[in-house]
């Protein structure tokens, strides 16, 4: 399948419904980007199809991206989902050491909720406008490890 071909396919996707409770795994050849895992797109989690040990996902892995399900559910649809993700990215763009997708409040409820399997069950509608971070509170930090450390604690009790 070629670059064009997936984006096509990424695109007819979003005609689809929020279903919380379809998940499906989908390989791609170039899709997600180089340094990414999984991503969650119209309750498809895509994943590089050379990464055949990647469809079968951990626990954690899996709750961070139904976490942006859920995201996307509060917003309505699809699109409204990834215009707002997309804005919210291109607030941070010069924000060094990829920044910008680090201190996107989507990703920050994801990363900080990751390893709290039980958060979905007690999550309120909404609730990714608790997770809010600024520029300096990330750059504060030498890398994203010690960043998604500092958000699960920030935000343990929520």
């Amino acid at each position: 399948m070629s670059f064009i071909s997936e984006v096509f396919t990424l695109y007819k996707m979003m005609k689809g419904s929020i279903d919380v409770n379809k998940i499906t795994p989908y390989p791609m050849k170039h899709i997600p980007f180089k340094g990414y895992k999984y991503m969650m797109w119209c309750a498809n989690i895509i994943y590089r199809e050379n990464k055949p040990e990647y469809a079968e996902m951990d626990d954690e892995s899996k709750n961070h991206e139904t976490i942006h399900l859920y995201q996307a559910k509060d917003k309505g649809s699809w699109f409204k989902y990834y215009k707002s993700y997309v804005l919210q990215w291109m607030k941070h763009i010069f924000t060094k050491r990829n920044g910008a997708y680090y201190i996107n409040k989507y990703e920050v409820e994801a990363y900080a909720k990751e390893k709290d399997l039980t958060y979905l069950e007690r999550r309120k509608p909404n609730n990714v406008e608790l997770f809010k971070i600024d520029k300096k509170e990330f750059t504060k930090f030498s890398n994203t490890y010690q960043f998604k450390e500092y958000i699960r604690e920030k935000y343990k009790d929520i």
